[in-house]
């Protein structure tokens, strides 16, 4: 994607429909005066032009305004509070400005949060991708206004955007390889929406690991978009009402991991002994919680950090691609840990 276009300015679309450079600024800001005829044909306009109307921020403007948008799905998991600290930290330490927005998984807030940036003439972008996201047309609008974009944990499949990301693949991998080596042979996996590439990389980190220990992928059970506590009780309930319950559980999240674990004890079933159980993030109640949960530990202040010193680097003029893996830890706890 081209990303050296210049700005639309007010001048432009004011020229492109042989009106007054006033008009459209009044058109934009919805005065009355102007008819809704001119006022749709100049908004229409400059949604084509990719125009943003820049907010009372971006007026004080000299030259660079030292401001960057990051859009996250939720400020209230530690996983992205601890990513939002490592990117302020460096953001900070290079005098820049850290605006936040967040989506709450949803495609259309999405929309709305890089829209906004854009009018607040916010000088580069910083997002996690909602579980809704598959279209990307907002995205490609702010690159054409010539400003850098990094993607952090949930990336845009584009090699011409750079990304900071765990490796999935490798993360499932290690966790399933885990589980079998404790003995377990009947496992189901909770999963999530696989329009995303990390959960896509996750699941073929898992099945991947049941191949080379000679188990098919088509005789486990693996469930999309189970992240959550509810969905992660659910699927386990049903399991066992249909005697089908199994001897591991690997989520692709610690929350599906908390309510697999809640149906279970339940149930009077006993981990890990009967059923293993293990979590993806090392959210705060995994270590504290009974038994403990086994998970991955991602790192994610380190995952922030990077990003901002990417998107430092774009801004001072270095605009290379970069695409980095960050590993991560198998955090082994009682969950999954068998007397053997």
């Amino acid at each position: 994607m081209n990303s050296d276009r210049r700005r639309t300015t007010i001048k432009d679309i004011a020229e492109t429909l042989h009106l007054s450079v006033s008009t459209v600024s009044r058109a934009l800001q919805g005065n009355p005066r102007i008819s809704k005829e001119t006022t749709e044909k100049v908004k229409k306009m400059a949604l084509s032009l990719d125009y943003s109307i820049h907010g009372p921020a971006a007026a004080l403007r000299t030259g660079q305004g030292n401001n960057i948008g990051v859009i996250v799905p939720r400020i209230n998991r530690q996983f992205f509070s601890s990513l939002i600290g490592g990117i302020e930290q460096v953001l900070r330490t290079n005098a820049l400005n850290t605006f936040i927005y967040q989506t709450q998984e949803s495609f259309e807030n999405e929309q709305q949060g890089v829209q906004a940036m854009l009018n607040a003439g916010v000088d580069g972008l910083m997002i996690s991708l909602s579980i809704e996201t598959q279209a990307f047309d907002h995205i490609e609008r702010f690159i054409r206004s010539g400003r850098p974009v990094v993607f952090f944990d949930r990336c845009m499949e584009d090699s011409s955007l750079s990304c900071v990301m765990i490796d999935d693949f490798n993360a499932a991998y290690q966790m399933t390889e885990h589980v079998l080596a404790n003995g377990c042979k009947k496992l189901v996996y909770l999963g999530g929406s696989e329009h995303l590439m990390m959960y896509r990389n996750r699941r073929k980190g898992f099945e991947q690991a049941l191949l080379d220990h000679h188990i098919q992928p088509s005789d486990v059970h693996i469930y999309e978009n189970s992240l959550t506590r509810e969905k992660g009780y659910d699927i386990t309930r049903q399991l066992i009402e249909t005697g089908q319950t199994p001897d591991a559980i690997v989520s692709a999240s610690d929350f599906s991991a908390l309510g697999s674990i809640l149906c279970l004890k339940e149930a009077g079933i006993n981990i890990p002994e009967q059923v293993c159980v293990t979590g993806f993030a090392n959210e705060l109640f995994s270590e504290v919680m009974d038994p403990s949960l086994t998970t991955v530990e991602q790192h994610a202040r380190e995952i922030g950090m990077k990003a901002a010193e990417i998107m430092v680097r774009n801004i001072k003029g270095f605009s290379e691609i970069e695409t980095v893996l960050i590993p991560t830890e198998l955090i082994i706890r009682k969950s999954s840990l068998r007397h053997r």
